[in-house]
């Protein structure tokens, strides 16, 4: 026999081994397949694997681990975006993350992509006049509407120059009118077409500017921190272009713990994501330590003082308490210098508000 025949006895050999093993493994399998119901699959992907594991998490998490995923996609888009946090935080965190996920995964005519409920019926107070004189029915006179645009121009240059994109608003005791500011200046910020502005309530004692937009929500910032509302449920649009307004909630038992809470910080750091201005109203800093709390988490603090009733003594203590915090301004309420507009006309009316802008 030549060498080229043994050669080929010994292939045909080899293959007719490589056969009977394929026939001996196959029945094996199919043994094995019928045991078990047929169950078994040819080969365990990974997904399978990550699938059956997401069984053990409840809805929440599983939606957190699709945005985790989707974090270490190159290519993702929305969900890449709205991720800033590490993993292990995300995990903690899911609910806010998984809300925002499921909306962006949603086509919603809108040009933010902030989850949002609408508000048609509403009957805004007369003391926000850039509400008003944006509308064109101007209820005040004078130059109130000067000092805004001021304010505006300043907080716009600390914006370009800092990044100072969260400025919590606050006062030195009650009754200085820093809610009032607050929104009249989160409005005016929004006559820039472009900028897309949220303004939060965090004065969950007294809680003011959804009064002063004239409509009553029925949850709140304080009901998503404790669970009980969704992200999208407490977040307003409608009221005006461009602006979010999240209010307070219910009156909540232990308003320091949720501040201090992780949520919380998630909370402003998706706004800040997501808007060129965040607008915080804060409660009085004399009167409870939740602006102490929340003051690290925003960009700069701007102190409300009321030019009649505020004591020099009393804006002192404020500042000091504040020592720690980056005060970027002041804002002087019923202040006597700001009641004079440029061409010189004093206000006429003793009971309107004064606005007139320090910064630091």
């Amino acid at each position: 026999m030549s060498n080229i025949e043994k050669a080929l006895k010994k292939t045909k050999e080899e293959i007719k081994k490589t056969e009977h093993t394929d026939k001996i493994q196959s029945g094996v399998h199919s043994k094995s397949k019928a045991e078990s119901g047929g169950s078994i699959q040819d080969s365990l992907k990974l997904s399978d694997l990550e699938s059956s594991s997401k069984t053990k998490l409840d809805k929440s998490d599983s939606h957190i681990l699709y945005a985790i995923e989707k974090k270490k996609d190159e290519n993702s888009t929305e969900h890449g975006r709205l991720i800033s946090a590490d993993d292990d935080q995300l995990m903690e965190n899911s609910r806010l993350i998984s809300h925002i996920q499921d909306f962006s995964s949603k086509k919603v005519k809108t040009e933010s992509v902030i989850p949002a409920t609408r508000v048609s019926n509403f009957d805004v107070d007369d003391h926000i006049v850039s509400y008003y004189e944006t509308v064109g029915q101007q209820t005040w006179k004078g130059p109130v509407m000067v000092n805004f645009r001021r304010l505006q121009v300043s907080l716009s240059s600390l914006q370009r120059n800092n990044m100072c994109k969260v400025m919590l608003f606050t006062s030195s005791q009650q009754k200085e009118g820093k809610s009032t500011i607050a929104l009249n200046t989160a409005i005016t910020l929004c006559s820039d077409k472009k900028a897309k502005v949220a303004i939060v309530d965090c004065d969950f004692r007294k809680p003011s500017l959804d009064k002063l937009l004239g409509f009553s929500p029925e949850k709140g910032l304080s009901d998503y921190l404790l669970e009980d509302a969704e992200f999208k449920d407490i977040c307003f649009d409608g009221l005006f272009p461009n602006l979010i307004m999240i209010p307070a909630g219910n009156k909540p038992s232990n308003t320091f713990e949720l501040f201090a809470s992780e949520g919380m910080r998630q909370v402003v750091s998706y706004l800040r994501e997501q808007c060129d201005y965040v607008i915080i109203d804060s409660p009085p800093v004399l009167a409870f330590p939740d602006t102490v709390i929340l003051a690290p988490m925003s960009d700069g603090v701007i102190l409300i003082v009321n030019g009649e009733n505020t004591k020099k003594k009393i804006a002192k203590r404020a500042i000091e308490t504040l020592k720690d915090c980056k005060i970027a301004g002041f804002v002087m309420n019923m202040s006597e210098t700001a009641a004079i507009d440029y061409y010189g006309h004093g206000q006429t009316s003793g009971n309107d508000y004064y606005y007139d802008y320090e910064s630091s």
